[in-house]
């Protein structure tokens, strides 16, 4: 069983017990000390006990007149109706007579004061690990701590006097021993003072006394009865402390590993917190159990001095077995019952104690019941959910088949005592009860449990061994080749590098609401939101802190939720309805849900991240609060000081169903108030405990139209639309009530009391009944400033709970926020087009007075000069004389309050805080070709253009100018969405929804503006040729790639690639030296372009390769090092690395599906790396691209919608690396530092306003005909030449650019139903020439050239023939292709058919004969006309190539179409009708 010391080598003081081996040290207790122990024991109990029984004696002839009136009913005899004398408890006497006796009052007082080491969290946790394991826990009590005890020589000769181990009683004493555990755990509030367990703990104290106290007295009478001097005292301290190691040490290190359990380090300590605690109330020397490890000592100790079994022992352990054979609930036989002796004790043991040894039957069902306890203890320990039904259902299931069960105790014990000792009384060998009828024990479990087991077993062996020679040479399981061929993988010789990733600077805030703004006025700091993080910065120096919880992050109080519990019970639900009936059941049928699972039908992600909509910083700046929105969200309660874990909540409260709308502070810093959304309703009071910061719920109602919450004094105001509540609590109002409430917060058990209903009353609205209050804003204990929709300053008077509400001033703009400013003595207001405006107090105090009506002051403007500005505020908050003011255009602005003598204080503008004002679309690095002023840009969707530095201060901004002239499917404004930036020249390429390409400078004028797709814009792309010219690619819906030559004002078309495609495309890029175009489409195809280039310096892109994929592809991105190769990812949840060849090299595989691609190097050692997002679960991922491994992983925004690496050197020299992402709905910019030196925190971010550079044009883009330049076959024939002229292209060349790749591709890559690509991730190369039959040409004979057509209808008609045609022709050298590879097949068949023949003795059906020789003939004849047909086309074609064949025959063509003044050979104008014809 000491599987720790099989491959260890003795030591001198190596100690070998029973089984289990250890090392002994000065660290164990030695014999003097046990010996000292054997000698003390609780003197104060037995004092005490003295004093009870003074108080009360105790009825000798209760136990005597019981068993005689037991006797005489067995015989027939009527018994009398006197009463039985009541049995007397001890705890209720020593809680009665405490105050009366000093002795009881100290015991009392000792029981009831809890230990500074006492942690009710801890013994919580310690409570739910005895649970977590009960069946195999119960086992190891029974079998080894009770059986296996019965090996102490000393223990046993106390427990023979006391007659309870005899055979009729033993089970009894059994189940009351296991009633005491089950009180002890049953909840926290049972174990603290006053609870069932913490009084049957007194009990067995006392009891204790009791047995020791008749015990010594009856040696005194007869000196044989018992040898104090050798033995001890009964029931002294080493024997007590040697059953709380039983019932926690030798569990945890003996019963539990054998049975194939190991608990964790958390667990063991909590487990053995619990116990010590149980120990301080028993009277049992607790410190031997402060710590695992001295816990451990002991039992070590206690092993080896104390066991050792005598002929008591033996009788002790039969009659145990006895009692327990063929009983309920298992109904085990006795040699199953041995089975768990030897399998938990050892043979060595188990013989000394005299037991038999069961069959190898009773073995298998041993080795079943522990395969069935591991499958099941490890199984729902590993998920949360099922972990927590299964403690509350061994909880009720326990407690009532030992305890509540007629076949079990019936009802609870006392603990008296009613086994006394006697002279005459000892424990002699009996034979047990007779065994009731087996109801399908334990034992046909057990052995299902082993069968399944093994079945098991085999299957994973199996299944292991299969997974080791599939992945045997890979790295752990992340890559997979789908190569066929063998390549040597880099994973073995890369190691995984350690990414420290950190949060630096966040750029932007979500809104607009006013519950995302919050200030601490005592600790200088402000709070606000932005995606799923909270970022706290100081008022001066604007650094940031942030604050983030993973959805699976435990907080350090654990706060029980009433009416989400983990595991509902009906008691609670009833208590719910019943007490509370403002809240419905809509709450309570939530309560199975886990937080980290979203709303069922959106797909379960474990991880997904939610959106903070709410923040709430105490006025102490103390705590700080975050409300989630979505389906069952959180309120994290953080600690703001510099110890505490930014990523580790206070307190976790999951009380609200569908989201958090509002959280606030009470002024004092002890209340926190929430509210729900619309679709929530839920208003909830909690109550904090200053000290610890763990709440408790106080209070609870329904509120389903509140917008905001304010604290007003001791009360909570809700305001919204048409609606204005005042809610009342009664906080504690003496201190030692107050003191008890706070001490009891930490209480975790689900018995808690029911919370209160908080009380609320609606504010009669009168005039205003219609308006659509804003904001509230305390002025005074019972005053309020409330602010409308339309302009409205109304003040709430709540003297002597009047409630009255009386419209002062009216503001022609809209009022959307208001904070105090306590030094000044004003309120600042702020809302739509108008800056922050001061109104002092008085002015609300002079309407509070008697003599002031509503009518005097409700058409009142407010003082001072109406400012407007360019966009509104959302919130706003004071502190320290600054004011923070959030923008609907997710940006803030920083005022400083100047006070004048004599007037109102004005804000003047101090520090502005940019950001976009709608969706970040996107970010683009600037490379360092040219001098910039900037690092990178991010753009949003409005077309507003930022320019940022490195550490996050904008350096600039512009406005795109987008065209909404155009219609839109299902939304009619024009959006802009993509950006890229021309190094060598500083211009900006730009794409809209609208198709419309616009190169414009960084300023925002706008130089060229051309309507390059029919649709929306995917994808930029550019490529710098030289310091005055780059090449541009871009894709769109319409299924296009434009090609632009872009030069300082100048962006001519120079090529459409149309039809390459079936679906939309998504991506291009350029590789190679700008040599290669790459095009991604979402028909799972890529597209290789080859660059030609002609004498006049023109280029042309053609077609040389289509790849094909598995899964349609969502992002791509070139490697650095690696220009002929690229990383792909698809809708399959893998990225891919594939070769321009077409060959997939590597291929990892992922939990979610990657959006976004970024290939970035970290310094030092030039680590290239992967940076992807997923909007599964809004996750940023960093990986390996070597190894594919995960290097990082970590969450920002809620939606990302693009990310960039930037590079800058520091001051030191060395380059850092910082990663940008950018928020998809939030509008937020995120700054994460990649390199492992320590940053500045502290940020200063700053820039300019808006660019407002109208240029005028004479007309809009979208209003411009579409433009398109498809090459014709003369061009391309041209083309083809020039590279023939070019010999060091010549042979890597003529293979991939045949005519039948000149040509336009059709539809047919992605829809053919004959590619192999989609199977194999191979590419697809046509390699067959066109036949000179094909396409209307008939030898030599030049077709006839069509009559003139209308651009449109000549497109699509010469588009539409074409396509056809290239499907047939596909189809054509698709078997042509395959012919040989078919040929084969079919010899190779004939051949295998012809030894089957030879073979077999049956004789062929004539049918078939027949049939097999027309086939044969029909094949020859076939093949005689191939043959000849081959001949003939070569000796007609006369040419050295095919290539120059078709060349020549193109040529003949145009001669004669020029001769006849066809204009068809013109290829000068932008745009061709003709450009699709042969």
């Amino acid at each position: 069983m000491a599987s720790q010391w099989l491959f260890c080598r003795n030591k001198p003081d190596t100690c070998t017990k029973y089984g289990y081996t250890f090392e002994a040290g000065p660290q164990h207790l030695s014999k003097d000390e046990t010996a000292n122990m054997k000698m003390e024991f609780d003197r104060l109990g037995e004092i005490a006990l003295n004093r009870l029984n003074v108080l009360c004696p105790p009825q000798a002839s209760t136990r005597q007149s019981f068993e005689a009136s037991k006797n005489l009913a067995a015989d027939g005899v009527q018994q009398s109706a006197s009463p039985q004398p009541l049995k007397r408890d001890l705890y209720l006497l020593l809680r009665d007579h405490a105050s009366q006796d000093e002795v009881l009052g100290q015991l009392w007082a000792e029981s009831n004061v809890i230990p500074s080491w006492v942690c009710w969290e801890q013994i919580e946790r310690g409570q739910d690990v005895f649970y977590r394991y009960g069946g195999p826990a119960l086992t190891g009590l029974a079998f080894q701590s009770l059986l296996g005890g019965m090996g102490a020589t000393r223990v046993v000769e106390t427990l023979t006097r006391t007659g309870g181990f005899s055979t009729k009683v033993a089970r009894h004493r059994l189940l009351e021993t296991t009633q005491h555990i089950l009180q002890c755990t049953r909840d926290l509030r049972s174990i603290q003072p006053g609870g069932a367990g913490h009084a049957s703990s007194i009990r067995v104290r006392l009891l204790h006394a009791a047995v020791r106290q008749r015990i010594v007295k009856l040696a005194q009478e007869k000196p044989g009865y018992y040898d104090v001097q050798s033995l001890g005292y009964p029931i002294n301290d080493l024997d007590c402390v040697a059953t709380i190691g039983a019932f926690s040490a030798t569990l945890i290190w003996l019963s539990l590993p054998r049975q194939g359990i190991w608990l964790r380090r958390k667990e063991i300590e909590d487990y053995i917190a619990l116990f010590r605690y149980v120990a301080y109330l028993t009277g049992t020397p607790h410190e031997y159990f402060e710590s695992p490890e001295r816990a451990k000592v002991v039992m070590e100790t206690l092993l080896r001095d104390e066991i050792n079994p005598s002929a008591t022992s033996r009788i002790l352990a039969s009659n145990v077995l006895n009692s327990l054979e063929g009983q309920p609930p298992t109904f085990a036989s006795r040699s199953f019952l041995e089975a768990n002796c030897r399998w938990l004790n050892g043979n060595e043991l188990c013989d000394d104690l005299g037991l038999g040894r069961p069959s190898l039957y009773h073995w298998m069902l041993m080795a079943g019941q522990v395969f069935f306890f591991m499958a099941i203890c490890y199984t729902y320990r590993s998920i949360p959910i099922l972990d927590r039904r299964k403690i509350a259902a061994s909880r009720r299931i326990m407690w009532s088949v030992i305890v509540e069960d007629k076949q079990g105790l019936g009802q609870e014990t006392v603990f008296d005592f009613k086994y006394i000792p006697n002279l005459s009384k000892t424990t002699k060998a009996e034979k047990g009860p007779c065994s009731l009828p087996d109801r399908g024990g334990i034992e046909q479990r057990n052995l299902r449990a082993f069968l399944l087991g093994c079945i098991g077993m085999l299957g994973i062996t199996w299944i292991a061994m299969r997974c080791v020679m599939a992945w045997h040479g890979r790295t752990s399981g992340v890559m997979v080749s789908e190569n066929p061929s063998p390549c040597p993988s880099s994973a073995g010789s890369s190691q995984t590098v350690a990414v420290s990733v950190i949060l630096e600077t966040v750029l932007g805030s979500t809104g607009p609401s006013i519950n995302t703004l919050s200030a601490a006025v005592d600790a200088r700091c402000f709070a606000f939101c932005a995606g799923s993080i909270v970022v706290l910065s100081d008022i001066h120096s604007l650094g940031q802190r942030f604050f983030y919880a993973k959805p699976d992050a435990l907080p350090a109080h654990l706060t029980p939720s009433y009416y989400n519990p983990a595991t509902p019970t009906k008691a609670t639900g009833s208590r719910a309805l019943a007490n509370t009936p403002t809240k419905d059941d809509s709450l309570l049928s939530l309560a199975t849900f886990d937080s980290n699972v979203d709303h069922p039908g959106k797909g379960k992600v474990s991880h997904r991240s939610r959106s903070v909509t709410s923040v709430a910083l105490s006025p102490s700046g103390k705590y700080l609060a975050i409300g989630e929105v979505g389906y069952h969200p959180r309120i994290l309660v953080f600690s703001t000081a510099t110890s505490a874990s930014p990523d580790i909540p206070v307190a976790c409260l999951t009380e609200h169903t569908f989201g958090v709308q509002a959280i606030a502070f009470s002024s004092d810093s002890k209340w926190l108030c929430s509210v729900g959304d619309l679709h929530d309703g839920g208003l909830f009071l909690w109550s904090i405990n200053p000290k610890t910061g763990a709440l408790k719920l106080n209070s609870s109602n329904r509120c389903t139209t509140a917008d905001t919450i304010a604290w007003m004094g001791a009360t909570v105001i809700t305001v919204g639309t048409r609606h204005v509540k005042v809610w009342r609590f009664e906080p504690p109002s003496s201190p030692a009530k107050c003191r008890r409430t706070l001490d009891t917060v930490s209480d975790l058990s689900n018995a808690s009391p029911v919370p209160r209903t908080f009380a609320g009353r609606n504010v009669l609205l009168g005039e205003l009944r219609d308006a659509v209050f804003t904001c509230a804003v305390a002025i005074a204990e019972d005053a309020a400033v409330l602010c409308t929709q339309d302009g409205a300053v109304c003040l709430l008077d709540d003297a002597h709970r009047s409630q009255r509400i009386c419209q002062i001033a009216k503001r022609d703009h809209s009022i959307t926020c208001a904070t105090l400013d306590p030094s000044s003595r004003v309120v600042w207001l702020a809302g739509k087009g108008m800056e922050p405006e001061a109104l002092p107090l008085d002015f609300f105090f002079a309407a509070r007075a008697p003599s002031a009506t509503s009518e005097q002051h409700k058409d009142l403007h407010l003082p001072g000069e109406q400012r407007k500005k360019q966009f509104s505020f959302s919130a706003i908050c004071y502190a320290d004389n600054r004011l923070v003011c959030a923008d609907t255009s997710h940006g803030m602005s920083i005022y400083e309050v100047i006070s004048c003598p004599g007037q109102a204080p004005e804000a003047s503008a101090f520090h502005q805080l940019l950001a976009h004002n709608s969706a970040v679309i996107g970010v683009v690095v600037s490379s360092g070709r040219t001098v910039k002023d900037f690092d990178f840009l991010t753009y949003s969707a409005k077309g507003n253009i930022l320019y940022w530095s490195w550490d996050g201060s904008c350096t600039g901004a512009c406005s795109v100018p987008l065209d909404a002239s155009l219609a839109l499917e299902g939304d009619n404004s024009n959006e802009l969405r993509v950006v890229r930036h021309l190094p060598t020249i500083n211009m900006l390429l730009t794409g809209d929804r609208t198709g419309i390409i616009r190169l414009l400078d960084t300023s925002g004028l706008v130089e060229v503006a051309v309507r390059g797709h029919d649709g929306e814009v995917y994808n930029l792309t550019v490529h710098v040729i030289d310091d005055d010219q780059s090449l541009s690619a871009s894709c769109g819906r319409d299924r296009t790639v434009q090609i632009f030559r872009v030069s300082k004002n100048e962006c001519s078309l120079e090529q459409s690639l149309i039809n390459e495609h079936a679906g939309p495309i998504r991506q291009v890029e350029f590789t190679n030296g700008g040599s290669i175009l790459v095009s991604m489409s979402s028909d799972r195809t890529l597209v290789i372009h080859q660059r030609v280039t002609r004498t006049d310096d023109s280029i042309a892109f053609v077609s040389t390769r289509t790849i094909h994929l598995k899964a349609s592809p969502t992002s791509m991105t070139l490697i650095p090092d690696a220009p002929s190769s690229l990383l792909l990812s698809t809708l399959d949840r893998c990225f891919r690395k594939i070769s321009l060849e077409g060959n997939t090299t590597q291929t990892f595989k992922e939990s979610v599906i990657l959006s976004r691609l970024t290939v970035g190097i970290l310094h030092p050692g030039r680590t290239t790396v992967l940076a992807a997002f997923s909007s599964a679960d809004g996750s940023i991922r960093l990986y390996d691209i070597e190894s594919g491994s995960l290097l990082a992983l970590f969450h920002g925004q809620t939606a990302v919608s693009d990310l960039g690496f930037v590079q800058v050197s520091g001051t030191s020299g060395m380059i850092k690396t910082r990663l940008v992402s950018t928020g998809a709905s939030d509008g937020t910019i995120m700054l994460w530092d990649l390199t492992i030196p320590p940053q500045d925190a502290t940020k200063h971010l700053g820039g300019n306003g808006f660019s407002n550079t109208d240029p005028s044009k004479p007309k809009p883009p979208s209003s411009t005909r579409l433009v398109r330049r498809v090459l014709s076959k003369a061009e391309i024939a041209s083309f083809q030449r020039s590279l023939k002229e070019k010999s060091d292209n010549r042979n890597s060349l003529s293979k991939n650019l045949s005519p039948s790749r000149l040509r336009r591709k059709a539809s047919r890559h992605a829809i053919s139903g004959g590619s192999e690509g989609p199977e194999s991730g191979a590419c697809s190369k046509n390699h067959s020439p066109e036949m000179p039959g094909q396409d209307g040409v008939h030898g030599d004979r030049p077709k006839r050239a069509s009559p003139p057509l209308s651009p449109r209808v000549s497109l699509q008609s010469r588009t539409r023939r074409s396509s056809l045609d290239e499907r047939d022709r596909h189809t054509a050298t698709k078997y042509a292709d395959n012919i040989d590879g078919t040929a084969r097949k079919v010899s190779n068949m004939l051949q295998d058919f012809r030894t089957v023949m030879a073979r077999s003795q049956r004789s062929l059906s004539i049918n078939s004969a027949q049939a097999l020789k027309r086939q044969l003939q029909a094949t020859m004849d076939a093949i005689v006309t191939l043959e000849r047909q081959s001949d003939r086309t070569r000796d007609q074609m006369g040419c050295e190539s095919f290539d120059d064949y078709l060349a020549t025959m193109i040529d003949q063509r145009l001669a004669i179409q020029s001769r006849k003044g066809d204009p068809s050979n013109s290829t000068s104008g932008s745009y061709n009708p003709y450009a699709s014809t042969g």
